[in-house]
């Protein structure tokens, strides 16, 4: 800082005089600001600090004089901001998308005292016209002038303009004084821009947030002709005045600290050697720079407890038996610094002054284990700064506080303030008033420090936990373990850099699959563990193990101490502080490996039981295994055992078993075995009745809980440790079997009987037994068919029979009855194929002998059946005739006839269908195709085993030649054709023949014909008959000829027989097509005489055919005969 800079002269040597500022002294006392305060955040305490304001510097040649600057609005509110909202570092307006939007921010958001802060802000125009050509924006940049001043050797290359006298403006480089405008050319509708500038820290100031306010404040047109003025403003619209803002916050003057070089925040329970604690204030040269004076005092505390072991330094009094107060005179004065290093800067931090204390941990075992801290805070102090005085009067001026003279020429320029680094900072006893036009400081100047610090003990909690309690002996297993290691959150002491060792121990029948998983390093059961430095932290381990098989026994797994180290950094090296283990608690879990500890057993009285039969009683008996464990006892104490016994449905239990010493629902008996082996009441027992539905079954007992009693507590064990038993109870299997066999599987209505055959055989009542417990057996079989069947006769082989049951006698095992039956085939119910079965069952089993009769349960007798199946196939005919009527002598007659079987119905292996055709004498068969064979009128059609196959046969026929002579009309002959099934058979498959039976009959396989239908189609022979009109003419006459039964629209020509084809005038009768007539000119040179007259058909449809009756031909010159009398 320059001479001219502290007396406020400009720089081409106004006099000093002249620019006399007040003295600075009062302005810090009076706690004077700038005439208009930029907006500041609310800070408690921080709101308006008591800060130095350098006088306002006369601007530079050239330049106007500085004015007020630009009005601001007042201070925004603390929390929420018009138009914006705060992010800690920017405030500013909401991009609405209309008038102007402002964006400021402001770097670093916290400034170092005398620390610089880079300011820029971007303004854009939405939608606001330029009121002129040439128009700029003046947007004003507040900052609060006690705090912050403009660094002028920063020009960006921004153009700024600052306000003059006149209310104009005046370009510069930078913004000068708050309220300096940035001027933005260009900026019409859609555009934005933007300034900024860097502004430094006064320094010497206590902690406190301030502002950079940015808003737009009018238009600006260029000024011509002026030699002060450049730019003068164009008033806005004032709700267009966009505004945003920018916090700032500066550290304190001083920090305090406490330093922790031996790494003495913490100690362990039983340590008895000193604590160092060091203590220190820390500070740069800018933040004292404008200090002429200052005095600090800091109050130095340590945990309760703790005794100070030298008397207090050089300028401290005790406060209590925990603190010192310390002042520190010259706190404006930094030690000199060693010519190493060379890179400092005026912001480099710098010590102030420290202290090195020693103390004693505390002897109380309550003390030593109390988390403190050792702290360092601001207690008062004071700062000073000379009045500017004329240069006549400076060597008149004493020190205010020290009463040490300055020379008259200058203030005492930075590296002569500082003392040699040798210096022993003069410290004074006690705090010293303030100087006259000294300001006090407040809480704001200062940071505060503390280490914390604590004797702990059981620092690090574990806990151990398998996966499983109780497992196999047998091995093959596996179990997993989690050990977790916890800072424990009570012991608020934060261990930076702590490596944790625990030991890792397990049962020895387990071995580990794989080394432990969370463990920064492990070896040899040894788990080393980072990560634990703040409370609450917590490490899991996890380890995976497979059980070997091996004899009943248990074991831990177990996690403890093996060391506690923490790592201190060190430039010559890392330092490792040890501390006691038992910091470390251990934990563990028990596995215990057993099986088979109890064994139970199942005994019944009876192997087979049947409804009503004997009473079946249970008994069900554990045993417990022995285990000793090494000192002549038994592992376990008193055993208590649940046994869930379950039974058939059909066992009634009769009573309470006997033998539970408590009974449950579900019927779960509690039985207490004190002692290895079977216990005294041989278990429970249990008799039950037999009731309906016997099936084969099992009385089965198995472990429903399993549990230790120590006398004390109950303890639950592996129920999979109580081995389960059961015994099968069977019902009586059935041992007469009823066997069905119908002769035939197919059957028909009109086919020969079908017959059947019951077999009913008595086997052993049980297989292998040796006891018959019955004797004579009477099976009453009920006997059912399908409607379609209907019996002949009664069956053959029973004792008794009432038309739907028979009784049959069976004397002794391996007796064997036949029951025979015959049906015949009926038509009822309708249907191609209807299936059913002659089924036989035993609806009662009687048991004779000479206590009487007994009825046994008819499951013991197997029904059976045998399916039979009617079968019905329609066969339909269709015949049709290419042509009718047909003509004599014409063309030939195809007689089509389609045999189809319907879907519904039986496949028929080898069908064969015999088809019967009749047709009139008259005609003549000449060809066939579709018969397998033909002989006579009789047709073999083949190929139709499946439903809906079908097949097609045509017969044709000649017809009759045309009768002769025609003197006479032949009549019209109409006879059927008529297609006939007349036969029907196909290959039926061979009946069932067990075992190696001689090859059976084979079956009849003739159906009924009147399967197939029947069809006929009429059909006409026609003669066509020739009748000429006269019986005379002469040559040049006009004759008339009549023809019938003629093809409609056939080709027909005419000729004289003898002669060629002659030319006639056809005349066809429009009410009946198969007449005509036809118009001849007798011919001159046809020659006299009888003349027959021909027809023939030119398409072949009839043969010639000559007129019934002759022309007689008479020259025209002769006289016609005399036919009077004749009809004529």
């Amino acid at each position: 800082m320059t001479l001219s800079v502290l007396l406020g002269v400009s720089a081409v040597g106004t006099s000093p005089i002249a620019a006399a500022a007040p003295d600075r002294a009062a302005v810090i006392a009076a706690g004077a600001e700038p005439a208009v305060s930029p907006p500041a955040l609310a800070v408690p305490a921080l709101a308006m600090p008591n800060v130095a304001v350098p006088p306002a510097t006369r601007p530079a040649a050239g330049t106007s004089a500085p004015q007020a600057p630009h009005e601001v609005p007042a201070a925004l509110p603390t929390e929420e901001f018009p138009g914006g909202t705060s992010d800690g570092v920017t405030i500013e307006d909401p991009d609405n998308g209309v008038g102007f939007d402002l964006a400021i921010t402001a770097t670093p958001a916290t400034v170092q005292q005398g620390g610089p802060v880079d300011v820029a802000f971007t303004v854009t125009n939405h939608d606001v016209p330029l009121p002129e050509v040439g128009a700029v924006l003046l947007v004003a940049l507040s900052w609060n002038t006690s705090q912050f001043r403009s660094v002028t050797d920063s020009a960006t290359g921004d153009t700024w303009a600052n306000r003059t006298t006149t209310g104009n403006y005046r370009y510069d480089t930078v913004p000068r004084n708050s309220g300096a405008v940035c001027v933005l050319g260009g900026m019409a509708p859609g555009v934005a821009d933007g300034c900024s500038a860097q502004f430094r820290h006064l320094g010497g100031r206590p902690a406190a947030i301030s502002q950079f306010t940015v808003e737009v404040v009018s238009w600006g047109r260029a000024l011509s002709g002026s030699t002060v003025d450049d730019l003068e403003p164009i008033a806005i619209d004032p709700n267009l005045h966009a505004l945003a803002s920018a916090p700032v916050e500066s550290d304190p003057v001083f920090d305090l600290t406490v330093q922790n070089y031996d790494h003495l925040s913490l100690a362990a329970v039983g340590d008895d050697e000193p604590v160092l604690g060091r203590f220190a204030v820390f500070s740069n040269e800018l933040a004292l720079r404008p200090f002429d004076d200052a005095e600090l005092v800091v109050r130095l505390s340590w945990p309760q407890g703790m005794v100070l072991e030298d008397p207090p330094p050089t300028g401290c009094i005790a406060v209590g038996t925990s603190a010192l107060d310390c002042t520190i005179d010259d706190a404006n004065l930094l030690p000199g610094l060693p010519d190493e290093p060379v890179d400092y800067d005026d912001l480099y931090p710098r010590v102030l002054r420290e202290w090195d204390l020693h103390f004693t941990p505390p002897a109380s075992q309550a003390e030593r284990e109390r988390l403190d801290a050792f702290a360092i805070s601001f207690v008062s102090g004071w700062t000073y700064i000379e009045p500017i005085i004329s240069l006549t009067s400076w060597a008149n001026r004493s020190h205010g506080a020290s009463g040490v003279g300055l020379a008259p020429t200058s203030r005492m320029a930075p590296t002569s303030r500082m003392a040699p680094a040798s210096r022993e900072t003069r410290v004074v006893p006690a705090a010293s008033p303030p100087p006259s036009g000294g300001v006090a400081m407040t809480p704001a100047w200062a940071s505060s420090g503390s280490t914390p610090y604590a004797l702990l003990d059981r620092v690090f909690t574990t806990t151990t936990e398998a996966d499983a309690e109780f497992l196999s002996s047998g091995g093959g297993d596996e179990v997993a373990v989690v050990f977790t290691v916890t800072h424990h959150p009570d012991v608020t002491t934060v261990l930076p850099a702590s490596q944790v060792s625990v030991r890792l121990d397990w049962p020895d029948f387990v071995d580990p699959l794989d080394v432990p998983d969370g463990c920064t390093s492990y070896l040899d059961h040894v788990c080393m563990i980072e990560g634990l430095d703040e409370p609450g932290a917590t490490a899991e381990i996890t380890m995976e193990f497979e059980v070997r098989a091996s004899p009943p026994a248990f074991g831990r797994f177990r996690i403890s101490a093996e060391s506690v180290v923490i790592v201190e950094s060190n430039s010559d090296g890392d330092i490792e502080h040890v501390y006691p283990d038992r910091w470390v608690e251990s934990s563990s879990d028990r596995l215990t490996l057993d099986d088979a500890l109890v064994t139970l057993d199942v005994v019944l009285s009876e192997d087979y039981v049947w409804e009503d039969g004997p009473m079946l009683a249970a008994r069900v008996i554990p045993t417990r295994a022995e285990r000793d464990d090494g000192d002549g006892g038994d592992l376990w104490d008193r055993l208590i055992v649940g046994i869930a016994i379950t039974w058939p449905e059909y066992l009634d239990l009769v009573s309470t078993p006997s033998g539970c010493t408590l009974q449950t629902d579900g019927m779960v008996c509690e039985v207490e075995l004190d002692e290895p082996g079977i216990p005294p009441s041989m278990g429970v027992l249990l008799a039950f009745t037999v009731g309906p539905g016997v099936t084969d079954g099992e009385v089965t007992a198995e472990g429903a809980y399993l549990q230790e009693f120590d006398g004390e507590e109950t303890d639950d064990l592996p129920v999979e440790w109580v081995v389960p038993d059961d015994e099968p109870v069977a019902g009586v299997a059935p041992f007469i079997p009823l066997d069905v066999e119908v002769e035939r599987d197919l059957v028909w209505e009109g086919g020969d009987d079908v017959g059947a055959t019951i077999t009913a055989t008595r086997n052993p009542f049980v297989t292998g037994s040796r006891r018959e417990p019955f004797g004579v057996l009477v099976v009453e079989v009920a006997i059912t068919w399908p409607a379609f069947l209907h019996p002949t006769a009664p069956p053959t082989g029973c004792e008794s029979w009432d038309g739907t049951i028979c009784a049959i006698l069976l004397p002794k095992p391996g007796a064997v009855v036949e029951i025979g039956l015959e049906f015949s085939v009926g038509g009822a119910p309708p249907g191609a194929v209807v299936t059913g079965a002659v089924r036989a069952e035993a609806v009662r089993l009687i048991a004779q002998d000479a206590d009487g009769a007994q009825d046994l349960p008819t499951e013991w007798v197997t029904p059976d059946e045998d399916a039979v199946t009617r079968i019905r196939a329609a066969i339909g005919l269709d015949l049709t005739l290419d042509r009718d009527p047909g003509y004599t002598g014409g063309k030939q007659l195809v007689v089509t006839t389609k045999i189809s079987r319907e879907k519904a119905g039986p496949d028929l292996p080898g069908l064969e269908i015999t088809l019967d055709f009749e047709w009139a004498g008259y005609l003549t068969r000449t060809a066939q195709t579709g018969c397998a064979t033909f002989a006579g009128s009789t047709c073999t059609v083949t190929g139709l085993d499946e439903p809906g196959a079908s097949a097609v046969v045509t017969v044709t026929f000649s017809m009759p030649p045309p009768t002769l002579p025609a003197t006479q009309e032949v009549a019209p002959r109409t006879n059927d054709i008529v297609v006939d099934g007349v036969g029907l058979s196909f290959v039926p498959p061979p009946p069932p023949v067990p075992g190696p039976a001689p090859e059976p009959e084979p079956v009849d396989g003739t159906l009924p014909p009147s399967w197939i239908g029947q069809d006929r189609e009429p059909f006409t022979v026609l003669q066509p008959h020739l009748l000429i009109a006269q019986p005379v003419a002469a040559p040049g006459d006009v004759i008339a000829a009549y023809g019938k039964y003629l093809p409609p629209n056939a080709d027909i020509t005419l000729r004289w027989e003898g002669l060629a084809t002659m030319s006639a005038m056809q005349w066809p009768n429009p009410d009946n097509p198969t007449q005509t007539r036809w118009s001849l000119v007798i011919l001159r040179w046809q020659f006299a005489g009888a003349r027959t007259l021909i027809m023939h058909s030119e398409d072949g449809q009839f043969a010639d055919i000559p007129s019934s009756n002759q022309l007689l031909v008479v020259p025209r010159s002769a006289r016609g005969p005399d036919i009077v009398g004749r009809g004529g």
